[in-house]
């Protein structure tokens, strides 16, 4: 191997470890998060400050909203709103998917 390419891949592995490291970073828990009380509790503040949002904006505009269950077996499962497609793309780490009407 010539000592561009070994440089090229010495760059490149560096580029991937940084990149997974910043990736973890933010996998942890939050400051001052206590991983119990989230256990026992099942919600977090946050979480019950957003549901609190979410129904005073369905009240205002009165959506009504069906919702149906999907699923794709070992991957993921959701609830969508009803007549809408789900569209997958990728696998393990590079996996996505797009939901709309």
């Amino acid at each position: 191997m010539s000592r561009t390419g070994k440089f090229l891949l010495l760059i490149a592995a560096i580029t991937v470890l940084s990149a997974s490291t910043l990736a973890l970073a933010g996998c942890g828990p939050s400051k001052g998060t206590n991983n119990s009380e989230i256990e026992q509790s099942g919600k977090t503040t946050e979480n019950v400050k957003n549901n609190e949002e979410d129904t005073k904006i369905v009240e205002k505009y009165k959506i009504n909203l069906q919702l149906e269950s999907f699923s794709l077996p070992g991957v993921f499962s959701m609830d969508k709103p009803k007549g809408w497609k789900v569209y997958k793309a990728g696998e393990y780490n590079t996996f996505a998917f797009l939901t709309r009407d």
